[in-house]
């Protein structure tokens, strides 16, 4: 379980370096009902983007949950 949190948070860390963020997994359009703010929000498939920050989420047995928040300052 720790060896899969240490990976996730390697992966965001790369990701926000690298300017990537990763697109909704099995969505295919918007829901309607949202509204066009959360539409224009919502990014479908992976997309180049400047990214200053970046979550971790990891669950555990037990009930132990990890929440990582990664930031960079501005430049």
């Amino acid at each position: 379980m720790g060896a899969a949190g240490i990976l996730a948070a390697l992966t965001s860390l790369l990701a926000m370096r690298d300017g990537l963020r990763a697109g909704s997994t099995g969505t295919q359009v918007a829901d309607p009902t949202l509204g066009p703010a959360f539409a224009q929000q919502l990014h479908l498939a992976p997309a180049q983007a400047p990214t200053r920050i970046a979550a971790c989420h990891s669950f555990g047995f037990g009930g132990n949950n990890c929440v990582l928040l990664f930031g960079q300052g501005q430049a």
